[in-house]
């Protein structure tokens, strides 16, 4: 279901998340960098950005980018007849607001404004719901357009969901309101839902001639065997 560089990606995000969760839990070097980090005000030292620091802080949220991603997969559903884009991204969100939920509530690490990196403290901050929506969204997105589109520009797509989701984490570190660790985290966390929405999607598809298209932007053919003539057999007792 998944090719070889998606097996590459999905065990190597599995790493790095663990690892990000085992440094969160042992206050190991990351937790170290938080607190370094938060040193820095962002608003104290360059006040001319906060205004436009705060707006785009919006764009992070499922507020503004859930929409984007809807009209995307209307749009693609309406030109090839399917709910099936519609579908996986109503999917997708509801996935994303379950898995991050349950993770900030379990966690519970502390808010920056305490100061505190401890977990388990009753906060609601790793992993991001920023950086996770940007990099599942965004890789829908891409993903959708791969698979219904006709030759769609996807470097570009990547660099510019790259760019934004690193944005994101710049603006929450320049408002103080995540630890850099938790801005890893959410990024991880939304690369591994994608890949498992990924899955989901090629293991539960079917193919509909002349309405599915490939990563060259063709569109995929069934070839529908004749059936076979039943043997004939030669009339015993000759």
């Amino acid at each position: 279901m998944l090719s070889p560089r998606g097996r590459t990606w999905l065990a190597g995000l599995s790493a790095a998340l663990f690892l990000v969760l085992l440094d969160v839990f042992l206050q190991g070097p990351l937790v170290q960098l938080d607190l370094w980090v938060l040193q820095f005000d962002g608003e104290k030292a360059y006040p001319a950005f906060t205004d436009a620091a705060w707006l785009y802080d919006k764009v992070g949220q499922r507020s503004i980018t859930v929409p984007v991603l809807l009209i995307v997969a209307g749009v693609l559903a309406r030109r090839h007849r399917t709910w099936r884009p519609v579908t996986l991204a109503v999917f997708t969100v509801l996935i994303l607001n379950v898995v991050v939920g349950a993770m900030k509530i379990v966690i519970g690490r502390a808010e920056t404004e305490s100061g505190s990196v401890d977990v388990f403290s009753g906060g609601m901050i790793f992993p991001s719901g920023h950086s996770s929506n940007m990099v599942l969204t965004g890789g829908l997105i891409i993903y959708l357009l791969r698979r219904y589109a006709r030759r769609p520009p996807l470097r570009l797509l990547t660099v510019v969901v790259a760019v934004m989701t690193l944005l994101t984490c710049a603006t929450s570190v320049y408002i103080g309101s995540h630890w850099v660790s938790d801005l890893i985290g959410g990024a991880l966390v939304g690369g591994l839902l994608l890949q498992a929405v990924i899955v989901f999607d090629r293991a539960t598809r079917r193919v509909d001639l002349g309405r599915s298209y490939g990563g060259d932007g063709e569109p995929m053919r069934t070839i529908i065997l004749p059936p076979r003539e039943p043997a004939t057999k030669e009339p015993a007792g000759r």
